[in-house]
This record gives C-alpha cells, sequence and structure tokens, in this order.
C-alpha cells in the first residue's frame, strides 16, 4: 500500500473521528460553553439560542449572553424562564439585542432592572426588520405568547434590510442568501449548525480570520457607511432594486400590518428612533434639520404610537454642548456604529423620559 493510500485512509479515520465526537459532544454538553447563539429559524429567518449561558465575540470584546427558554436575551439567572406572557416586549435588530453588552448594561435590561414589577421580554436580534418583526411577532402570537404593549426600535440600517428580504406565501422569510427555509440545503445548514458545534465554532473563528482586514477597512469611517446613508443619500445605489424610497415604504407597508396585527390583540406599540454617527454628523452640519429618520417614524406614529422614543434631539443637544467626536467618544463603541453602556444608558433615559 502506498504512502498516499496511507494518508488518505488516517485522514479519512481522523475526519469521521472528529466529526462523530463533535456530535455526541454537541448532543450532550450543557448550553454553558462558548458557541454561537444566532440560529436559523424556519419562519422568522433567524432567531437565538434557548437557554444559552455562555459567550459572545464583538470585536475584540468577549461578554457574556444568557437566554430564556424562549430564546430572549435574558439575566443569566433567567435561563430557566419559559414565561409566554410578558407586560411589556421590545424588538429591534442589533441595537436593541445590545451586541457587545451584557443584559444588565443594555437598555433593556436596565428597564427590567428599573421595573421590577414589569416582566420584560427582549425580543430582538441583530439584523432584523420590519418585515422579521411583522413575522415574529405574529408568530408568537400564533404560538400561545401575550405581550400588553410592543416598543419598536427602528433602526437605520432597518431600511437596507427591507430591500434583502423577502415574504414567501406562506409568510416565512427568506434572506439575501435565497434559500427557501424548506429546501434541502437550509435543513442541512439547520442539522450542522444544531449538531456539529465543534464544526462550527471553526468555521467562525475561520471566518473571522479571513475577513479581519475587510471588517477592519468596512469600520475605517464610521461616520460615513453605505449601510447608514439613505437619510442624506436617496440615490444611493446600495439599498437593491427598490432603491432607498422603495425600500422605506416596504419597511413602512410592514409597521402597518405590525401595527393592526398589534390591534387586533390588543396590544398597544411604541416606536423608538436613534441615530447612528452618520446622522450624529448630520446634526452637526445642519443641526435645525429634522432627519429622514425621526420624519418618517414620527409620522408613522401619528393615531398609532402610545409613545415615540426619539434619541435625536438629545445627541442634537450633546453635540451643540461638546462636539460630535467627543459625543461619539463617551457613547459608542470605538470603531463601530453600536452604543456602548453609556449609549444604552442614554435610550433607557429617553423611555423614562416619555413615561413620566
Amino acid at each position: 500500500m502506498s504512502w498516499i493510500k496511507v494518508v488518505a485512509i488516517q485522514l479519512v479515520i481522523g475526519i469521521g473521528l472528529f466529526f462523530g465526537l463533535d456530535y455526541l459532544y454537541s448532543n450532550t454538553r450543557t448550553p454553558s460553553v462558548e458557541f454561537g447563539f444566532h440560529i436559523l429559524h424556519k419562519v422568522f429567518h433567524h432567531s437565538m439560542a434557548e437557554s444559552f449561558d455562555g459567550f459572545g465575540q464583538w470585536g475584540d470584546n468577549k461578554y457574556r449572553v444568557c437566554t430564556d427558554m424562549n430564546g430572549f436575551k435574558a439575566s443569566c439567572n433567567q435561563v430557566e424562564s419559559s414565561r409566554k406572557s410578558f407586560d411589556v416586549a421590545f424588538i429591534g435588530d442589533s441595537f436593541t439585542e445590545a451586541v457587545s453588552m451584557t443584559y444588565e448594561d443594555s437598555f433593556v435590561g436596565m428597564f427590567a432592572e428599573n421595573n421590577p414589577s414589569l416582566h420584560v421580554a427582549n425580543l430582538g436580534v441583530s439584523s432584523y426588520s420590519p418585515t422579521i418583526y411583522l413575522a415574529k411577532v405574529r408568530w408568537l402570537l400564533e404560538h400561545g405568547y401575550m405581550f400588553n404593549h410592543l416598543y419598536v426600535f427602528v433602526d437605520i440600517s432597518d431600511i437596507q434590510d427591507e430591500s434583502i428580504y423577502s415574504t414567501g406565501v406562506t409568510g416565512n422569510v427568506y434572506g439575501k442568501e435565497s434559500i427557501n427555509s424548506d429546501s434541502q440545503l437550509f435543513l442541512l445548514k439547520q442539522f450542522v449548525t444544531d449538531n456539529f458545534k465543534l464544526f462550527k465554532l471553526g468555521c467562525l473563528k475561520i471566518k473571522n480570520l479571513w475577513s479581519n482586514e475587510e471588517e477592519q477597512a468596512k469600520h475605517q469611517s464610521v461616520f460615513k457607511m453605505q449601510r447608514s446613508e439613505w437619510t442624506y443619500e436617496k440615490n444611493s445605489s446600495a439599498y437593491g432594486v427598490l432603491g432607498v424610497d422603495g425600500s422605506i415604504k416596504k419597511a413602512t407597508d410592514k409597521m402597518i400590518e405590525l401595527y393592526g396585527l398589534l390591534e387586533e390583540h390588543d396590544i398597544s406599540m411604541s416606536i423608538g428612533v436613534y441615530p447612528w454617527p452618520a446622522q450624529l454628523a448630520e446634526i452637526e452640519k445642519v443641526p435645525t434639520q429634522i432627519n429622514r429618520q425621526v420624519e418618517i417614524w414620527k409620522s408613522f406614529c401619528q393615531q398609532r404610537c402610545e409613545k415615540f422614543v426619539n434619541l435625536f434631539p438629545a445627541y442634537r443637544g450633546l453635540i451643540s454642548d461638546h462636539g460630535l467626536d467627543v459625543v461619539y467618544d463617551q457613547y459608542f463603541i470605538d470603531g463601530d456604529v453600536h452604543f456602548n453602556k453609556m449609549g444604552n444608558q442614554l435610550v433607557f433615559d429617553e423611555i423614562k423620559h416619555v413615561n413620566k
């Protein structure tokens, strides 16, 4: 037998042993290990793993992440909670999930701590937008969940995401990867995700190393990114076939549907808006101008919303007093568009203010 065959046989045996042990480990481990906690969902595209207690990685920051039995980001002493009835729920994207922040340092966690008599749910997950807000809330209501009030924090990036997501005839959400959630490819990806955690973690590590230079270049200027330019560049080419105006219309149409769904279930709604660094630059340039994000959702809220949580005036005042660079350094993660702990505190303070 040639040495090539010997090596090939040993390689096959080694790979087989790795995947066999990975399968056993992945199906017998407790959830308190560091693994990716974002998972695919057949109906509303993606979610968070249930009863997770481990770590997330955002840039150079490693932070503890816990979810309850529903897959909602929560305090780490709530991983066994299976509650399905809540007084207040929040939904949004990565800002509401609060990437790089523990639950306690997120504005949802601050709200929960400040209102101990209320049952609070964080439904937010990175890369959500109105299409997923609608699909997820509908699915939750159909499966016995209930909320008295829902805060929807509409992100600047939601408009670009709406140019990507689509909804099938059954209401399932499809993303830019164009994977039909009923297809064999989707089922295979889900099987690998669920049953080969070590393999998945290794792929994520390699992907992070491979894309590190690309990510650094992408974040060189957080004040000028295509993902956030729609508020001042309506002819941007970064919003697919729908364009900026078409994506805005799709977002507002989905939010109208969401409002109707909530009204059917006697659930009140509030909307929150906040700036990205690009919008801070807009504020510095023309302090008196009403930002397009505010204009759209304030108009939407008329006759629909119980509260409109608007962070733009607070940032306008801060920039007037301290300047753009100081405000960015104090309230945002360095080199990123997301809020740090102080940024989350500012959102919570505004929620408190509008509820006085």
